[in-house]
């Protein structure tokens, strides 16, 4: 992906888990991932980074994060076509989105053993 003013749509994974927002772990978004989402990159300015990433379902935005947070790196790992991204980050992507799975399947065993889910 280039720097400067983009806008990228990507198909998102069947359920896009969002484990953190900012610094919030956001449970509600792994006991019901999102389903049917388009995750959306986009960027402001030239040079320096600036944009949001966020995740549309039909016309509404169900999560917008910073750009330049993990919780950008978290929803992008879940995208099905990573490679529009760039040959750097869709090297490193999959990594991430192992740990995310490994990360929501103990979160999700934390729930079921105390019965919030």
């Amino acid at each position: 992906m280039r720097l400067g003013k983009a806008s990228i749509s990507l198909a998102g994974s069947d359920r896009i888990y969002v484990t953190h927002s900012g610094n919030n772990i956001t449970l509600n978004l792994v006991a019901e991932p999102i389903e049917g989402g388009v995750i959306e990159v986009i960027t402001y300015t030239e040079g320096k980074v600036t944009g949001i990433v966020r995740v549309r379902v039909g016309e509404d935005v169900v999560v917008k994060v910073d750009i330049r947070s993990p919780s950008s790196m978290i929803i992008l790992s879940q995208a099905r076509d990573m490679n529009r991204l760039g040959s750097q980050l869709a090297n490193l992507l999959p990594r991430i989105k192992d740990q995310v799975v490994k990360h929501v399947d103990e979160l999700l065993g934390i729930m079921r053993r105390y019965g919030t889910i």
